[in-house]
């Protein structure tokens, strides 16, 4: 694996060249929206609400590029600050995408159109604003994120394990404060990871199948995709009478969240446990291969919009009372001890935090959004 000693785009930047008005400006791009934020030179940010634009992916790379440059001016309209104080820009966007933000030849989910296939996103945007550009693809930043959020000043000197719920099932590793990101930006794609389905799926529930094609990966069970797809499904054939019925796939599998949160609902909470072991299955594979004998789990709950987020610190000699008393013994009964606490944070904080290096002088930090669960040690 390699270590991202210098992310892309830092290579004209050095930390004595950083004055106390130097600011940085994070931009985190989605499928409708790019939100954007402004990270000053202590670290705080700037800004604290969600702040967004249309994201114009769909209309291709001239229309997103000016999008961008419309969350670059907002974030600078609502702080006071100028272009002249930017010291880099963060930059976040979807996989696939090499390490230095050159997008997939083969196209993605939120970059379809031929005209994305191999685009330098990171680089046209450095052209089109005229500052260093740091990218790391959304599953590393917001990996990042749970890292230095939990961690704090020791961050440099730890290690972690995330994986980024969300629509699909994304990932980071994080040794010594810093993404690996692998021979060709794939390090941590924790979402195709092969589980078992022994202890997850019900004795007359099919073994559910990726849309990669591996049957029984992480991606599968945890993500919305894998609720819509798979665990809803069957769920739905267990309770003939439940209200989802009739209700568009995707718009009831994002209805599942809440029944269970607010509701308590039988039938939504299976689909979590479900998902909670599968999550459980993962982090047992993960344990394996990062060796955390002296080790702590992380659980944290991030919201790409403001609000509540649950989180809880799990460490080895202090169990919860329903806890394995090892991470090798995989239990959603485990993920059911984090409690609430803190406020969530805009996507966009992940990527400012990626550009931090710049003037700090050590690897990316970042902010993560969708639903990060972390092994560190």
């Amino acid at each position: 694996m390699e270590r991202q000693d210098r992310p892309a785009g830092t290579d004209r930047v050095r930390s004595s060249d950083v004055d106390t008005r130097a600011v940085i400006v994070g931009i985190d791009v989605g499928g409708t929206s790019d939100n954007v934020t402004v990270l000053a030179h202590d670290g705080t940010f700037l800004i604290d609400r969600l702040l967004e634009v249309p994201s114009r992916v769909l209309d291709g790379p001239a229309g997103a590029l000016a999008a961008l440059r419309q969350a670059y001016e907002s974030a600078l309209d609502a702080t006071g600050r100028s272009h002249d104080e930017v010291l880099a820009v963060g930059l976040d966007t979807p996989g696939p995408a090499g390490a230095t933000g050159i997008l997939s030849k083969k196209g993605s989910t939120n970059f379809s159109g031929p005209e994305w296939w191999g685009y330098d996103i990171r680089g046209a945007l450095e052209h089109e604003l005229g500052r260093p550009v740091v990218y790391s693809n959304d599953g590393n930043a917001a990996a990042m994120y749970a890292h230095y959020a939990h961690f704090g000043a020791v961050a440099i000197d730890r290690s972690s394990v995330s994986a980024i719920v969300g629509t699909g099932l994304g990932g980071g590793v994080i040794h010594d404060g810093r993404i690996v990101v692998g021979a060709a930006g794939m390090g941590g794609e924790l979402g195709h990871v092969h589980i078992p389905a022994a202890g997850i799926v019900e004795a007359d529930q099919p073994v559910p199948v990726c849309a990669c094609g591996f049957v029984s990966d992480a991606e599968s069970y945890a993500s919305l995709t894998g609720i819509k797809n798979h665990l809803l499904p069957y769920w739905l054939s267990k309770y003939p009478d439940h209200p989802l019925h009739g209700v568009d796939p995707s718009a009831a599998a994002k209805q599942v969240r809440g029944l269970a949160e607010r509701d308590h609902d039988p039938m939504s909470l299976a689909i979590f446990e479900q998902q909670a072991k599968a999550l459980g299955h993962l982090f047992t594979v993960a344990a394996n291969f990062t060796d955390p004998t002296r080790s702590s789990w992380v659980a944290a709950w991030s919201r790409p919009t403001r609000g509540s987020a649950p989180g809880s610190s799990t460490p080895f000699g202090h169990t919860p009372r329903c806890a394995p008393s090892r991470p090798s013994a995989p239990s959603s009964r485990w993920c059911r001890t984090s409690t609430w606490r803190g406020r969530g944070a805009p996507p966009s904080r992940r990527c400012a935090r990626s550009a931090e290096p710049v003037r700090r002088g050590h690897g990316p930090t970042g902010t993560g959004a969708g639903q990060p669960w972390t092994w560190a040690r």
